[in-house]
């Protein structure tokens, strides 16, 4: 089992902020993907790309 500690919504900033506030508006909640592609920068780049 794979345990990662992620970044709590009230402690994200910057890029990591901002798609964190993209899913609560578009779904709720912030994803457990969201949260886990957060934990490298890089991985969050395509995920600024509108959602159909």
């Amino acid at each position: 089992m794979t345990v990662l500690r992620t970044t709590p919504e009230s402690e994200a900033s910057g890029l990591t902020a901002k798609i964190y506030d993209d899913d609560v508006q578009s779904l709720g909640y912030v994803t457990t993907h969201t949260k886990s592609s957060a934990l490298q920068d890089a991985l969050l780049a395509p995920l600024e790309t509108p959602r159909a």
